[in-house]
């Protein structure tokens, strides 16, 4: 998928309010206070890509994003490698962010960050109705 962060902006803002309302009532956060995984895991089912965190030198993952070519995702939508990371560690760490590299999600990361699939569908639903010209169409070929 190829969007640029202004039209990202734009696309998620009729669905903010509800995105911080079912990330509230499900697990009492929104998606950069614990609700990055289940938004991230919502975002790869209607996106594609693949699930990655960003991580400390000593492998603690911290933050739940997608991967998808060359752009990194998540609630602040798509960024090159070095200014999602940047972002991260300025605007959710306060500057005190000591990461060191984006790999892939393991078993056992963010283990308190909530990922309940009834959530994440919902999200997902939430996701999809607000990208819909942003998505890959696909068409039915029928054969007589």
């Amino acid at each position: 998928m190829t969007m640029t962060l202004a039209e990202w902006r734009g696309a998620i803002r009729p669905i903010a309010d509800d995105i911080a309302a079912e990330l509230l009532a499900a697990a009492d956060c929104g998606p950069f206070d614990g609700g990055c995984l289940a938004f991230a895991l919502a975002l790869r089912d209607v996106i594609g890509g693949e699930l990655v965190v960003l991580a400390r030198a000593n492998g603690l993952a911290d933050h739940a994003a997608v991967l998808q070519g060359d752009r990194l995702w998540d609630y602040a939508g798509p960024r090159a490698r070095l200014p999602f990371i940047r972002r991260f560690a300025s605007a959710e760490m306060r500057g005190n962010w000591c990461g060191i590299d984006i790999r892939p999600f393991r078993e056992g990361d963010l283990r308190d960050a909530p990922d309940d699939p009834e959530l994440v569908e919902r999200l997902a639903s939430l996701l999809k109705s607000a990208l819909p010209e942003y998505l890959p169409t696909h068409s039915l070929s029928l054969r007589a």
